[in-house]
């Protein structure tokens, strides 16, 4: 997820996560057993003048609020930052994919199919937790502090391989998470897939809570 750009996750748990937790990921194992997906944010800037002074960090204006953010300051290894939208928490940046300064929200590997790494409590998926050696979830507060974030819109990029290779991979161009008093509701919209894929796979949870 990048504010107004891309984002990218591993899609098997993304949407599985995204909706209810254990129903969802069910239904996923059933119907696309075989897809790996990767979902991932990235932060755009609205105008064209610096919002951001890199040379000054002490003024809240001039938080660190995203990968995108990082990558334009001169970050270009993928890695484990520290951001702060409202607060500060740790995240994975991607700084190579498509134009690079990507949020990890979500991944899980192809060699964790089928196991319990995404069973965790309500909390930790308010909070975020890593599952594995892959598996990882952002968590819900902090999704919900990316994409409220003044002049932060967000957009969305899903990432899936199927078993023969296949990859698909769609974006939406507005992407919200509400807060938790909202139960972390999901605001999703114009999507489009940037290598011709038609599957929508957030078409029908427009409006549900995470």
């Amino acid at each position: 997820m990048r504010p107004s750009e891309p984002l990218t996750i591993t899609l098997n748990m993304f949407v599985a996560v995204l909706l209810i937790p254990f129903v969802t990921v069910n239904a996923i194992t059933e119907s696309s057993s075989k897809r790996v997906p990767e979902i991932s944010e990235r932060y755009t800037p609205p105008k064209t003048y610096m919002i951001f002074d890199p040379c000054n960090t002490n003024k809240p204006g001039n938080r660190t609020v995203s990968c995108a953010q990082l990558r334009r300051k001169g970050y270009n290894i993928s890695g484990d930052y520290v951001i702060s939208p409202n607060y500060e928490f740790r995240v994975w940046c991607d700084m190579d994919t498509d134009g690079s300064g990507w949020t990890i929200i979500q991944r899980r590997s192809s060699n964790e199919e089928g196991e319990d790494k995404f069973e965790k409590s309500q909390k930790e998926y308010e909070n975020g937790f890593y599952g594995g050696v892959s598996s990882y979830w952002i968590g819900n507060e902090n999704i919900h502090a990316l994409t409220t974030h003044p002049n932060s819109k967000q957009v969305l990029r899903i990432e899936m391989t199927r078993n023969t290779k296949e990859k698909i991979i769609v974006e939406y161009t507005t992407f919200k998470v509400g807060s938790k008093k909202e139960h972390y509701q999901l605001t999703i919209g114009g999507y489009s897939s940037p290598n011709g894929s038609d599957y929508d796979v957030l078409k029908h949870h427009n409006g549900a809570g995470l």
